[in-house]
């Protein structure tokens, strides 16, 4: 078994979170209908993509590999203006799109004391990006440019969210659409940041964190009148931001991160399955 991890590792991650992932919202879906017992129940789930790595690495990684992998988990002194850049991104795409939405009636919804929760949010989103852009984002790049990369860990990370995605009671496959196109988009503005910052997993919690908080609380989807097509329009910002970004960096969104790709080489089948 710890020969079959060792030798396809990248894969048993992916697909592990997926099946993990999966299966653990299922079953905390069950739970009693609750916004904040459902904000606790995303701490395990978000748990699953950061021990699949540290396994993979304990496993199947060198002294190298791991050591790159502390670095950018505690890599946070990158300039104020990342920092600002990725919140006002990825935040300004939800609220344009709910704000295209809603301006026929006026009504826009807007929570600013909800910001408390984003202590919450960081917890929350602290596991998923050890394992989206700690992990498997550097990995990906070593065999793909970072479009493709990031193309691959957003269809991941979308799949680990359908079941969530799909517990709407209305139009739940319209959700599972918008968010797969929506999550694919902000894997690819992630990755130009992740890349542009010389990999700082600090930044990719602060982004995550600040885009949920304001989605999910301060300016609420399911505040909206048409929620689909609020979901929809911030999805369509987010991919006209992703296309931009492509088309001033190229296919490896600011530079491939060669410093972080020279301590881990690559094993020629970890991706194969």
């Amino acid at each position: 078994m710890s020969a079959t991890i060792e030798r396809y590792q990248l894969a048993v991650f992916l697909i592990g979170s997926i099946a993990l992932g999966s299966v653990a919202t299922w079953v905390l879906a069950g739970l009693p209908v609750s916004p904040i017992i459902s904000l606790l129940a995303a701490v395990p789930i978000s748990c699953i993509p950061a021990v699949l790595a540290v396994l993979m690495l304990r496993v199947g990684g060198d002294v190298d590999e791991r050591r790159a992998f502390r670095r950018r988990l505690t890599k946070w002194r990158i300039g104020l203006r990342w920092y600002v850049t990725g919140v006002v991104l990825l935040s300004a795409a939800h609220v344009a799109g709910v704000a295209l939405a809603t301006f026929p009636d006026g009504v826009f919804p807007f929570h600013l004391d909800r910001l408390a929760l984003l202590p919450l949010f960081f917890v929350i989103n602290l596991g998923e990006e050890i394992g989206w852009r700690g992990y498997a984002l550097p990995r990906l790049q070593r065999h793909f440019n970072a479009l493709t990369s990031s193309a691959i860990l957003g269809v991941t990370w979308a799949t680990f969210h359908w079941v969530a995605l799909g517990q709407n009671p209305s139009r739940p496959w319209g959700y599972i659409a918008v968010g797969t196109v929506s999550l694919i988009a902000m894997s690819v503005v992630m990755a130009w940041l992740f890349n542009r910052t010389g990999g700082s997993v600090v930044l990719m919690v602060a982004v995550h964190a600040v885009y949920d908080v304001v989605s999910i609380g301060v300016v609420p989807l399911a505040d909206a009148r048409l929620p689909l097509l609020a979901f929809t329009l911030s999805g369509a910002v987010l991919c006209l931001i992703a296309v931009g970004l492509v088309l001033l960096n190229g296919p490896h969104l600011g530079g491939r991160p060669r410093a972080l790709l020279r301590s881990t080489p690559a094993h020629p089948t970890d991706w194969q399955v």
